[in-house]
């Protein structure tokens, strides 16, 4: 019997392993407490994935039609965590705290598809203390109540003349102190010196997690770019004004 199960693991393809894994993987027990949890585990084991989804699932398209998905239809998903780079929109850095909330009743994941000028919302909601996925919508970028400053930032990140056209004159610099833990060490940098501290930015796929920060957007952004498997996080602050548009004043990595 040992000889024919290490024959027959021999066979397993790397994603026959993997596929394996995603049934395998556990559920965190703080799944219902706090939203962070929840969309781990949503995105890493295939059976709760199904489980919290409201079947049959409306589903809106970019034209306004909509589908009821069944639950023979569904495709498991891994959403985000195939990504490198997790990118949020904020209003402030103090939002990324608010995934952790347990007073959170409604979240939406957000998919911007830059190429294909497209927004997939997957949309969340705490019922009887057990987070589900409700509904998914499809809709244009431009429609999008941010839509304007997500065009900006695509071209931002894209543009290299662009971005230089968009910086203040002096960015104020905070970086982690490599010598000192839990230190800072923060500066001023002349525009001309940001090409030798710019980060790698996302281009073509964004995405977001509003939960709930979209609705006290005003003059200021702050855009987090985060590891989906590591502790990375560069932070980017922008403001607007009616002279000079959005401009990036501050850094942090």
């Amino acid at each position: 019997m040992e000889q024919d199960s290490v024959a027959a693991a021999k066979k397993l393809s790397p994603q026959d392993s993997l596929e394996a894994l995603i049934e395998e993987e556990p559920v965190s027990v703080k799944a219902d407490g706090y939203f962070s949890d929840f969309i781990y585990s949503f995105m890493t084991n295939r059976r709760f994935q199904s489980e919290r989804i409201i079947f049959p699932l409306p589903c809106y398209d970019a034209s306004g039609g909509k589908a009821m998905l069944k639950k023979e239809d569904w495709k498991y998903s891994r959403l985000y965590m195939n990504l490198d780079y997790l990118t949020l929109f904020l209003d402030e850095k103090a939002s990324l705290d608010l995934i952790n909330s347990t007073e959170l009743t409604e979240v939406t994941l957000e998919w911007f598809d830059m190429p294909r000028d497209l927004v997939r919302d997957y949309c969340f909601k705490r019922l009887d203390g057990h987070w589900k996925m409700t509904e998914i919508r499809k809709y244009p970028v431009e429609n999008h109540d941010d839509g304007d400053f997500i065009y900006f930032y695509q071209q931002f990140a894209s543009d290299s003349a662009f971005q230089m056209a968009h910086l203040a004159p002096t960015i104020h610099f905070v970086t982690e102190d490599t010598d000192e833990e839990f230190e800072e060490i923060s500066g001023m940098l002349d525009a001309d010196q940001w090409p030798f501290f710019r980060p790698e930015l996302p281009v073509n796929v964004f995405t977001n997690i509003d939960c709930g920060q979209s609705d006290k957007m005003g003059d200021r952004r702050v855009v987090a770019i985060r590891g989906t498997s590591d502790n990375f996080l560069n932070v980017l602050y922008f403001r607007h004004s009616d002279n000079n548009g959005w401009t990036l004043y501050k850094f942090e990595n």
